[in-house]
């Protein structure tokens, strides 16, 4: 039972065929490159053993204990200065924007490595919700905790 086919394509058929495939190519291309900065999900960080062991895994090492915890509530409306903390944030696939008007535990660790700076791990319900790295000293600048 040898069956063949036979398919006649116009060159009008072949084009918008070429056409939707490239469409279906960039479209593929689009939807990775957003789920690049796609919010990260389900890092839970449930007590001070995870949170340690989480800036360890990334290259970190600090002291055991944190040098600070306090609670905060992110702000309904950001200023300038929230908006590019939160560009750092987006950088490494969080989103504050999402927590507006909400509590979170934010948790300092002074790095061993160097005292003068800090790894910070902002929790809201036990999920990680953004970090940075950054000096000791008020006023210091920010980076991205997570490196690409």
């Amino acid at each position: 039972f040898n069956k063949m086919f036979c398919v006649s394509l116009s060159v009008r058929k072949v084009k918008i065929i070429a056409v939707a495939v490239l469409g279906c190519i960039a479209a593929v291309g689009i939807a990775a490159a957003l789920n690049s900065r796609s919010v990260k999900k389900n890092i839970i960080l449930e007590n001070n053993t995870s949170r340690v062991g989480f800036l360890n895994i990334n290259g970190y090492d600090v002291e055991e204990e944190p040098s600070d915890c306090i609670t905060v509530s992110i702000p309904s409306e950001f200023n300038r200065i929230y908006s590019e903390y939160n560009n750092i944030q987006l950088e490494q696939g969080f989103d504050l924007e999402k927590y507006m008007g909400q509590s979170a535990e934010i948790y300092t660790y002074q790095l061993s490595s160097n005292p003068d700076m800090c790894a910070v791990l902002i929790i809201h319900n036990n999920n990680l919700i953004g970090c940075d790295i950054h000096s000791a000293e008020y006023g210091g600048a920010f980076e991205a905790l997570l490196k690409s």
